[in-house]
């Protein structure tokens, strides 16, 4: 019988290993995903890494940075399929929400409050 007051006390950090996310990350990257990108795709598969933990990894696994990219190559990566989830009731539950571009928001009440969406000096009208 297992005594609840002289529990084995480990040490360190809890091992926190996901089936199958090594080989996720880095089957992205032999695709020529950018790191910023691993993160986004691996998160909506539902773990839970960050932009750190990608790049120490690849950078373990001998991978070189990539090199810088026109639009035009970018659009050719090759996107995964991600599963359409099925429809149903909403559950309105604190959802978190990760991406790299949407610092802007963050300035959305000052923007609209301080008229700097309003146009006042027509810099942004076409020319005739």
């Amino acid at each position: 019988m297992e005594d609840i007051f002289f529990k084995e006390v480990v040490l360190g950090r809890k091992e926190n290993k996901q089936e199958g996310l090594e080989d996720m990350i880095t089957g992205l990257r032999k695709h020529n995903f950018p790191t910023e990108d691993i993160v986004g795709i691996v998160n909506s598969k539902g773990y839970n890494v960050s932009y750190g933990y990608v790049y120490k990894l690849l950078n373990s696994e001998g991978f070189a940075r990539l090199p810088r990219r026109g639009r035009q190559e970018k659009k050719k990566l090759l996107l995964p399929k991600i599963k359409a989830p099925i429809a149903g009731m909403l559950d309105f539950r604190n959802e978190k929400f990760h991406s790299a571009s949407t610092g802007i928001f963050a300035f959305l009440p000052f923007i609209k409050k301080y008229g700097i969406d309003k146009d006042k000096h027509g810099f942004f009208e076409k020319p005739a």
